[in-house]
């Protein structure tokens, strides 16, 4: 039967007032079973407000007769810095339940709307205030199963303009997403005036798990983003899926281990390294350069192969690809009707090695 319509509210701030620093250790094991049911949540919010979204989806708004109002902040404040160190296994089953949700909002406001949904991830930040650091420290394991359920949602964002903290995970162990629209880590800061820089370090031995339709890693916004792959990040869809989405400034991704699937690093100017020890196994798409006139490029100095072995195909590059002497491609070439891997850019092509 059609459901009513459904309305959410947020909470307002009243009077002016900063948010406090927040420091979350955690060891152990955690499993949680319900909808919108973090693991752990941690959020300084200066100016009032909270939490806002469709909770019937955890925070997922994903309704399209559901009206969700985001919380707003009353006589502005600064969000703090928030600090999440934890080793262990994190365990969610409900929809919207991420794994570990890190949060610093200034003016007031909160987690409100898409938190699952493409790049819809955005928090309220209604009256003037700064945002603080936001650090995740995670070893061990992660695994959801709910639709939109991340593993990992790391944010700062500002009020009216003004600057946000530096956004920093390092990963140290395994995530898997396996509910619809889930995202493996997603970080987030605000775009424009004041922006500060997003950070991910995925470190040895660990395997990074996207959903299907969600990416291992989601950038959003920032002033710029570094992301250093010393383990393997890849989705459920594999060549198919997007291992990478970029940000909507300049990001620098240096691969020194496996990444399979898709990139897509968007606007500004973007670089993608693949070191000497890095294996690429990439799909249809290398998208290195969005629609803003940013340049972007690709050195391989490392293994790159399109298509799984054994299988001809064809990657498009948009942006410039350069291989240096010690890059090597393995191609796939057939003989009898004369076709092979095939790699096309949109900008200079250097080969070597």
């Amino acid at each position: 039967s059609q459901e009513d319509p459904a309305y959410y509210f947020g909470g307002s701030g009243g009077a002016a007032g900063n948010g406090g620093t927040v420091r979350v250790q955690q060891d152990g094991t955690i499993v949680t079973a319900g909808t919108a049911a973090f693991g752990i949540f941690a959020q300084s919010v200066g100016g009032g407000g909270g939490i806002a979204g469709n909770v019937d989806r955890g925070v997922a708004a994903n309704r399209a007769d559901a009206v969700v109002f985001g919380a707003s902040g009353g006589g502005g404040g600064d969000g703090a810095d928030v600090y999440v160190e934890s080793t262990g296994t994190i365990l969610t089953y409900g929809d919207g339940a991420t794994a570990i949700v890190a949060q610093s909002v200034g003016g007031g406001g909160g987690l409100l709307g898409e938190i699952g949904a493409g790049r819809g991830l955005l928090g309220s930040s209604g009256a003037i205030g700064t945002a603080g650091q936001v650090t995740v420290n995670h070893t061990g394991s992660i695994v959801t199963y709910g639709e939109q359920a991340h593993g990992i949602y790391a944010q700062s964002l500002d009020g009216d303009g003004l600057s946000t903290g530096l956004v920093t995970v390092d990963y140290t162990g395994d995530i898997t997403v396996l509910g619809e629209g889930s995202h493996a880590i997603v970080a987030q800061a605000k775009e424009g005036l004041g922006a500060a820089a997003l950070a991910v370090t995925i470190q040895t031995g660990s395997t990074i798990t996207g959903s299907a339709e969600g990416a291992a890693l989601n950038l959003i916004g920032g002033d710029a983003s570094t992301v250093l792959n010393q383990g393997t990040l890849q989705t459920i869809a594999g060549l198919q899926g997007t291992a990478i989405i970029g940000g909507g400034a300049s990001d620098d991704v240096t691969n020194e281990h496996l990444i399979i699937g898709e990139v897509d690093l968007g606007d500004g100017t973007n670089t993608l390294t693949n070191a000497e020890a890095g294996t690429i196994i990439v799909g249809e798409r290398l998208s290195l350069e969005g629609t803003d006139g940013g340049i972007g490029q690709m050195e391989n100095r490392g293994t790159l192969s399109v298509d799984q072995f054994g299988v001809r195909g064809l990657t498009e590059v948009s942006g410039a690809f350069a291989q240096t002497d010690t890059g090597l491609n393995f191609v796939d070439l057939a003989f009898a009707d004369y076709t092979a891997d095939q790699i096309r850019s949109t900008g200079s092509a250097n080969w070597d090695g």
